[in-house]
């Protein structure tokens, strides 16, 4: 009896040992599972909380930007009617003298009602930016099929077969029949008619753009016929702007490549080209090479 009554002692005692290490064991199991989920909370809050503050940059360098442009709308106009490149492609042009009096003529018809409509009495601006819509209104920008291949120029591009033309066999035909152009072909084009009409200008040369810095009545601007935007300055003058802290004041035209509805000038980069331009200017973060 007293043997039995050893027996069942001995095997209770055992049961509470196996049953303390089995609760230890699950203790450290649960503790270890807890401790690791609220690791991955915590690191999830801070997560949260990084995104968070990232938002909040980015909200007040958005704000910033909204605040450091000044955007001037001039009135609307028939601007697709008048800009048309067909113009130019049904009118007698077979030389750059035909091309200047084409533009000068166009430029003339229209002169009196874009002045009394924009407002602007210097007849130097007005015709600059008369000249830098009609040079945009030429090409599309880049290559249409080739879109990432590049140059996508005047000379060269994929309707030429990535095979460039000759510069000695370059004809205002060549020009004007082009169908696609780049920011170079704009600029010469734009410094040709400028200085054909008296209005001083230079060309800016910048890491991968070209723009014309033109003189009005009142100061220095820059024209840039490829975004089809005017900046109120002179580009080379940038750092200046931002030491006054003063306001990037620009306008900003229509683009015929922006316009989507079957038209073979459309270019879905040409919005996305025309925002990295004014978020550059805000930002400081345009460099220019040289001056022409």
């Amino acid at each position: 009896m007293r043997t039995d009554n050893n027996e069942t002692n001995i095997l209770r005692k055992k049961y509470t040992l196996v049953t303390l290490v089995v609760i230890a064991l699950v203790s450290i199991v649960v503790s270890f599972v807890l401790g690791k989920w609220q690791g991955n909370t915590q690191g999830y809050m801070e997560r949260v909380y990084d995104e968070d503050q990232i938002n909040r940059r980015e909200k007040l360098k958005y704000n910033v930007t909204i605040k450091s442009l000044l955007i001037e709308n001039l009135p609307a106009i028939d601007y697709y009617s008048i800009f048309s490149r067909q113009h130019m492609l049904q009118a007698d042009i077979k030389d750059f003298d035909d091309f200047f009096a084409f533009a000068h003529k166009r430029y003339k018809s229209l002169e009196q009602s874009l002045k009394n409509k924009w407002d602007i009495q210097d007849e130097k601006k007005l015709k600059g930016i008369f000249f830098m819509n009609l040079v945009s209104s030429m090409w599309g920008y880049g290559n249409k099929v080739h879109k990432d291949k590049t140059p996508g120029c005047v000379p060269i591009n994929e309707n030429t077969g990535f095979k460039k033309i000759p510069k000695e066999k370059l004809t205002i035909r060549t020009y004007l029949e082009s169908g696609i152009g780049c920011c170079s072909d704009n600029a010469e084009l734009l410094q040709f008619l400028l200085e054909k009409s008296g209005i001083e200008q230079r060309k800016l040369f910048l890491s991968a753009h070209i723009v014309n810095e033109v003189h009005f009545a009142d100061g220095w601007y820059t024209l840039d016929a490829t975004a089809n935007i005017m900046l109120h300055f002179p580009l080379s003058k940038l750092s200046d702007i931002h030491k006054r802290k003063e306001k990037i004041k620009v306008t900003i035209f229509p683009h015929n490549n922006c316009v989507y509805n079957n038209n073979p000038f459309y270019r879905a980069k040409i919005g996305q080209f025309r925002l990295q331009l004014l978020l550059s200017l805000i930002h400081r973060s345009i460099e220019y090479l040289e001056v022409q």
